[in-house]
């Protein structure tokens, strides 16, 4: 990683520089630069370019700061999309003293820090660490404390109890550059140093990878009180695990979230689902073909509930709903749900030969469901373009899971409007 340093004389070129070739190709900026001095650190100024490219909608309310700095591409790909950090500081509240354990780019404590919180982020690399001083500056935060140290040996030296929240985002990445996401697997040890971690603050926010599972997650971790997932627009971007000392343990909450990727960076719920873990087993009644016939309606959970597979909370809290068979994770109702935590289509029926043959060279989207052919052949076959407001649904129906193809419209759903903080909520007890 390039080292980042201040340059006082050359300060107003670096910046002028960059807000120049802001649209320019990073590949050949840096060819451009490559040996030649500038009066400037030319290179990291091309590796500031390429960062705000990567994150003009994700982090819009840091990049709009001319003298915000990246360390790495590889600090902007790996930091908290704006709306995410937004949503974690809406759980944290304000007024908290607040340790971000393992702060990166920052994103989180900024985060925390704009909502009235007193924040100490804690930083083991040098360059980042110099960089998220910087950065405090710019964004005008006198209650953020830049800490450099080892996270871990930082916590031994300080008081336990003294802290309201300990936020740790453990890095998921080995030694050779390998992707991790095992809690064992991160740095900090989440694990291991559990009973220490949870002495030190009131409050505990550990993010986890998205493609954790959730019974994994309560069996690992002792005393998890709430389990966040998190997705924006559909995408899973995080499991956020919660561990609050004032709050019994034993049977969390689990709340799935679908964010809206706004440019402001204000919390915009496209859907909540709220259940508890006991919830989340047991049986759903199993569609038949005859199920799909006259004027039905087919759910696709959104990514976060989808993870859940949460089929006997679906069916308490949706009367009439039916999942398709047992691992193709639709649903379909005779009765129009307006506000399923997903995608909701208008069946207009069963694909054969003959239909087949007058949907050939149309436009419609596809999706395959536990279906022998992906999504691209099944395309192929039935001689598709992309787009339309058309869907194309192959999946398995019924307790023999016999393929079917499914033609569909896509139904607008209810949409939670700008002064909406709290989207569609579902309860299951």
């Amino acid at each position: 990683m390039q080292r980042y340093e201040k340059f006082p004389s050359a300060g107003n070129i670096f910046y002028e520089y960059i807000k120049n070739n802001l649209n320019a190709d990073p590949k050949r900026l840096y060819l451009c630069v490559n040996g030649k001095n500038m009066g400037f650190p030319a290179e990291f100024a091309v590796t500031q370019i390429e960062c705000r490219q990567k994150s003009t909608r994700k982090l819009s309310s840091f990049v709009c700061h001319s003298e915000f700095l990246f360390p790495s591409t590889l600090a902007s790909e790996q930091s908290t999309h704006q709306c995410v950090a937004t949503y974690h500081a809406q759980i944290a509240g304000s007024g908290k003293k607040l340790v971000d354990m393992t702060a990166g780019l920052g994103i989180d404590a900024f985060t925390f820090a704009r909502e009235g919180n007193t924040v100490t982020a804690i930083e083991l690399d040098d360059a980042r660490a110099a960089i998220l001083r910087h950065n405090t500056e710019v964004l005008g935060l006198r209650n953020v404390e830049v800490v450099e140290a080892d996270c871990l040996e930082w916590m031994k030296s300080n008081a336990a109890g003294s802290y309201d929240i300990l936020f740790i985002d453990p890095a998921r990445r080995a030694s050779d550059s390998r992707r991790t996401f095992r809690f064992e697997d991160c740095i900090p040890d989440i694990v291991s140093n559990l009973p220490e971690l949870r002495s030190f603050a009131t409050v505990m926010m550990v993010k986890a990878s998205p493609i954790l599972d959730i019974s994994g997650i309560i069996r690992e971790i002792e005393g998890v009180t709430s389990i966040h997932i998190v997705c924006v627009r559909g995408e899973c971007k995080e499991v956020l695990v919660i561990l609050d000392n004032t709050r019994p343990a034993g049977n969390p909450e689990i709340i799935a979230v679908d964010l809206d990727d706004d440019d402001d960076a204000v919390i915009r719920i496209r859907s909540l689902w709220e259940t508890r873990f006991l919830d989340l087993g047991g049986d759903c009644c199993l569609a038949e073909l005859s199920d799909l016939e006259g004027e039905v309606y087919l759910y696709d959970p959104n990514a976060a509930v989808h993870k859940l597979n949460c089929r006997n909370a679906l069916s308490k809290a949706f009367p009439n709903l039916k999942k398709l068979s047992v691992n193709t994770d639709l649903y379909c109702s005779h009765v129009r749900h307006e506000n399923f935590p997903g995608r909701v289509f208008s069946i207009s029926g069963i694909i054969n030969k003959k239909s087949a043959r007058s949907l050939c060279n149309s436009r419609c989207e596809v999706a395959v469901r536990n279906y022998p052919l992906t999504a691209e052949q099944l395309r192929k076959k039935l001689h598709l373009s992309s787009g339309g407001d058309s869907f194309i649904f192959g999946c398995s129906v019924g307790a023999r899971q016999k393929p079917v193809i499914l033609h569909c419209i896509r139904l607008q759903s209810r949409y939670t409007g700008p002064d909406d903080k709290i989207g569609s909520k579902f309860v299951v007890k």
